[in-house]
């Protein structure tokens, strides 16, 4: 008998180690205006695709119209696709139209927190630590971050 509840013991700690949580990090424009949003990563940017947690098309970003959360992003089928643009090896840029919801990292586990060094937007610059402190959590580790003025005044 002790030795189905080590062993079931065993499979479950198994299971629990080997999760892994989708987790994705949201921008909400909140703005009347395009915002340019640039994320500076600690890697060169080529190096991401070839990251288990990151996908091929790390160039590109998802964004919905409106100001939704992230179980609302998901349920609307029509994808918009807004291209990043690489202005150096570790930076890219994002012009995040107005009243919108973007999706500008979906990886598991949070990896991203290891690889986005800071990032920009009118003239501010946060670190990734710095932007999840000032975001939002949902469920799932996804964070939303949002853009309500050009100070961001939350």
């Amino acid at each position: 008998m002790k030795k189905i509840k080590l062993f079931s013991l065993l499979i479950i700690l198994t299971l629990l180690i080997s999760c892994t949580t989708k987790s994705d990090l949201f921008i909400q424009n909140l703005m009347s205006k395009d915002v340019l949003f640039k994320v500076t990563y600690n890697i060169d940017i080529n190096e991401l695709s070839e990251l288990p947690d990151y996908g091929s098309n790390h160039f590109e970003v998802d964004y919905k119209k409106g100001i939704l959360n992230p179980k609302e992003f998901s349920k609307i089928k029509d994808v918009n696709i807004i291209e990043k643009q690489q202005l150096n090896n570790n930076t890219l840029s994002i012009l995040i139209p107005e009243n919108s919801t973007v999706r500008i990292e979906e990886t598991f586990n949070m990896s991203y927190i290891h690889y986005i060094d800071y990032i920009e937007y009118d003239n501010k610059k946060l670190s990734i630590n710095d932007l999840i402190d000032l975001s939002k959590r949902q469920k799932q580790s996804n964070y939303i971050f949002m853009i309500k003025s050009v100070n961001n005044k939350i």
